[in-house]
């Protein structure tokens, strides 16, 4: 069963068109890789349940012997590009994958409010130097603190 901090997504809203390599997710076109499309399309034909690591190396490369590594990076791949729509794939300690709408969990919420915090604190200090400069030229001779 689902966390609450996941909502699900009504599997009705996605659909695949496979020969162009694009999914459509409440009438926004998402292109993808064909084997990120083969991921998504194998993680959405289980929804709401979860799929496996070995169920995808078995269904969508064919061969449950491969890096077990493999499904993780197509999933990381897609989640950089789903949630620009709405969307990411959820994973499931020991049990697998599924697909979710929004942001991903509370971790990720934080980890980009530090970043945001970060970008600031640069900004910041690029204006501060940029005003410092302006200073230095106005009055010819530069501040440093």
């Amino acid at each position: 069963m689902p966390s609450k901090a996941v909502d699900l997504i009504d599997g009705k809203d996605l659909t695949f068109v496979p020969k162009d390599w694009f999914a459509i997710y409440l009438n926004q076109k998402i292109p993808l890789t064909e084997l990120s499309l083969q991921v998504l399309q194998r993680i959405h034909s289980v929804h709401p349940s979860f799929v496996s690591n070995l169920e995808l190396r078995t269904d969508v490369w064919h061969d449950p012997d491969i890096d077990e590594n493999l499904p993780q990076q197509h999933i990381s791949k897609l989640n950089e590009i789903l949630p620009e729509f709405g969307l990411y794939i959820h994973g499931l300690r020991k049990r697998g994958y599924q697909l979710a709408r929004g942001v991903p969990g509370q971790k990720q919420h934080k980890t980009s409010y530090r970043a945001y915090g970060a970008r600031a604190s640069i900004q910041a200090l690029s204006d501060w130097r940029d005003a410092n400069w302006m200073i230095a030229k106005a009055t010819k001779s530069l501040v440093i603190i």
